[in-house]
């Protein structure tokens, strides 16, 4: 990576690799690879996002809880199996591909030529002669569908670097990439990719500006495909991430240490993400409800809000966890379970196991 008085700039081995890794579950970070010295690159501020760090404040209720050790059954709020389903968009027909367009539809291939069209155009009035820039020539919404289908192949087709992956070595071929796009058109598009118009964003403090409108479109097409199931869950997740970003966490207990942290709200049965939400710090898209529940409450209640009233089983685990949420929970209809902090506000005293 060079600097050239402003922006960082990657080299195209550096794009391929941070584009590959940084949705890969199994790989280590060397933190040598990871300045943390400059507070722009890792977002630490948010000390309570952490796995391990305090439990969240809640407001006390006076006289709201009391405990017993006698034996109660709880209400459990109904739930109507009828109106579960994958929407029609989805059929015993339906090919791979028709599958994938669901979420990556035409509309939003469009969207991403217009701007990668813009980006690449800008880019090129600036490019030295000698510049592999000038042999741009404008993309199209099937050739998008081309280069993501190529970059979703890569990770099932681990190779050292981009150029391997069109090697004509007996050794290392893998024939399919020379025959769907040349190395250069490739290497072309992965430089010029861009989502959105980079004039626009002067006039935002959105952190997440660049991808804005793909994660809304993607988060509007999951909760158009399925009605969820009864069982839903919701858990972070640590992506890991090794370029510059102001929102990059670092969290010592997780395996990959830095990343891009994600809420995800899943249908347990299907298997099916129904919406996230890409933490970026005190600017994050989470909803503050009454009564000081505290951040991870105010996480579940945005992410399970248009399900409320409808009888569904929300699983968490302990970070979220606590009797105040679980009453909120409890009252708009929403059957709660999930392991417990002993340090929890109103928690009653845990028996203790050796």
């Amino acid at each position: 990576m060079t600097e050239r008085g402003g922006p960082p700039y990657y080299t195209d081995e550096e794009l391929l690799e941070i584009l590959m890794n940084s949705d890969e579950e199994t790989s280590d970070i060397d933190e040598n690879e990871v300045p943390t010295s400059n507070e722009d690159e890792v977002d630490e501020t948010e000390s309570d996002l952490e796995d391990d760090g305090p439990p969240e404040e809640i407001a006390k209720l006076d006289g709201a809880f009391s405990c017993s050790n006698q034996p109660f059954e709880p209400i459990i709020h109904r739930y109507n199996p009828a109106t579960s389903e994958l929407k029609n968009t989805f059929d015993p027909n339906s090919t791979p591909l028709m599958c994938f367009k669901q979420f990556f539809s035409e509309a939003l291939l469009e969207h991403i030529v217009i701007e990668t069209n813009r980006y690449a155009d800008d880019t090129s009035q600036t490019a030295p002669s000698t510049s592999r820039q000038n042999k741009w020539k404008p993309t199209c919404h099937d050739e998008l569908y081309v280069f993501l289908a190529v970059t979703i192949l890569m990770v099932h087709t681990k190779k050292r670097k981009i150029n391997d992956y069109w090697a004509t070595d007996p050794l290392i071929v893998t024939p399919i990439f020379i025959q769907i796009i040349s190395r250069d058109r490739y290497i072309l598009l992965l430089r010029n990719l861009h989502f959105a118009n980079n004039e626009e964003q002067k006039n935002t403090n959105d952190r997440l500006f660049k991808i804005r409108t793909v994660v809304d479109h993607l988060k509007a097409a999951f909760s158009k495909s399925l009605h969820p199931f009864q069982n839903l869950c919701i858990d972070e997740s640590l992506m890991l991430f090794k370029g510059r970003i102001g929102y990059k966490q670092y969290i010592p207990s997780k395996r990959h240490r830095f990343g891009i942290k994600f809420f995800s709200f899943c249908d347990c049965k299907a298997g099916c993400t129904l919406d996230s939400i890409i933490y970026t710090g005190s600017n994050s898209n989470i909803q503050e409800f009454e009564g000081n529940l505290g951040k991870g409450a105010n996480i579940v209640l945005t992410l399970i809000e248009p399900y409320m009233y409808k009888g569904h089983n929300i699983f968490l685990d302990n970070w979220y966890s606590s009797p105040t949420l679980f009453r909120v929970l409890h009252q708009h209809e929403i059957n709660a379970c999930g392991t417990v902090r002993a340090n929890r506000s109103h928690m009653p005293p845990l028996k203790k196991t050796k």
